[in-house]
């Protein structure tokens, strides 16, 4: 059974849905071009413009789940825990692909119709091989350190999926953090080869290029952006680097500061800055005078690094929501630029004219 275009993700809504998050749901929208993306969500966040965004995505579908907070008797009182066991359920029941919530997308998945029924990559102990993907034989699997969860995909009913859930109860306690997550998996390959058959393995470059020792994704260095454009994702790990790394990085800095990451995903922003729901919400806050995070942009973008277009569709979707005070400072700063045309500086400064007399 093929392996249908079906994107999971997990956002239970115990933490803030930060804007890589939206990266990871938009990232996965453009690149792999799926037929469904859901997100299975507890508690949703309320006034948060990442989170408007992405129900604006046609793709995208809201499910209403509550976490499991125990399986086959044992509790789970990790988030992280309870997303394991939900995702292996919706791969039993449902096949696709499941994405962890800060999992990014860089290049389409070429395997959706594998005659395989399980997808999985190695997270560690498999040499990297200078960002090159490739297949791990079974001699090379015994060198695997563990198997990711984080990026996996199957049919509905692989009966390795369906075996790892069922051996899940039995290595939830008594075991390291998340040994049923990433060693499990890595075992029962090696203890049972005839899985191998019904399933491709790749090594760590396919889904995991780096590792939460490795920075050069904050770095500015185009041999390391280039060489990731082997991988088909990259893991964020949010854990460790959210709140050193990922929750400073922000849109104002994402289209104005060159690194590695900035640079493989920017063009997210610009749809994010682009659409109505952004826009609608800047204008409200703006009115109250709440100049804050991407808030910030209608007031400090003449000094910016965003390029025109995305500059002149910024102010067009703010027009939109009738804030002209917010609109005209845009249009303002597009007329200081030396990249426009007479018309566009014309249209702008009659614009500006128009805010100045509301």
């Amino acid at each position: 059974m093929a392996i249908p275009k079906l994107i999971h993700f997990i956002f239970f809504g115990f933490t803030d849905f930060r804007l890589y998050h939206m990266l990871a749901v938009y990232s996965a929208y453009k690149v792999h071009n799926p037929d469904e993306i859901r997100i299975y969500n507890e508690n949703e966040p309320v006034d948060n413009v990442y989170w408007n965004f992405i129900k604006t995505i046609p793709a995208v579908k809201i499910v209403f789940t509550k976490s499991p907070t125990e399986f086959r008797g044992i509790p789970l009182n990790s988030f992280q825990y309870r997303a394991d066991i939900l995702r292996l359920q919706l791969l039993r029941d449902h096949g696709g692909c499941y994405l962890d919530i800060d999992a990014l997308s860089i290049k389409p998945f070429d395997f959706w119709d594998t005659d395989k029924s399980v997808v999985l990559g190695a997270e560690s102990g498999v040499k990297h091989d200078q960002n090159v993907v490739s297949i791990i034989s079974p001699k090379k699997l015994n060198y695997a350190g563990t198997i990711t969860n984080a990026i996996m995909l199957s049919a509905p009913g692989s009966q390795f999926i369906v075996d790892w859930l069922e051996e899940t109860a039995n290595n939830l306690v008594g075991k390291g953090w998340a040994y049923h997550a990433v060693c499990l998996p890595r075992g029962m390959l090696r203890e049972k080869p005839e899985y191998l058959d019904d399933a491709l393995v790749f090594n760590t470059a396919a889904f995991i290029p780096f590792t939460f020792k490795d920075f050069e994704i904050f770095g500015n260095d185009d041999d390391y952006l280039s060489k990731l454009q082997n991988s088909y994702t990259a893991h964020l790990w949010e854990t460790i680097w959210d709140a050193n790394y990922l929750s400073k990085i922000e849109v104002r800095n994402m289209m104005t500061t060159d690194t590695v990451y900035n640079r493989q995903w920017r063009y997210c922003i610009n749809a994010l800055l682009c659409g109505k729901s952004t826009a609608d919400w800047i204008a409200r806050k703006f009115e109250s005078g709440q100049f804050t995070d991407i808030v910030k942009l209608p007031i400090e973008c003449a000094a910016s690094d965003i390029d025109t277009k995305t500059l002149y569709k910024f102010a067009q979707s703010l027009e939109k929501t009738g804030n002209m005070s917010a609109s005209g400072t845009v249009y303002a700063a597009i007329m200081e630029r030396d990249d426009i045309d007479t018309l566009t500086r014309l249209e702008c400064e009659n614009k500006v004219n128009v805010g100045i007399r509301m």
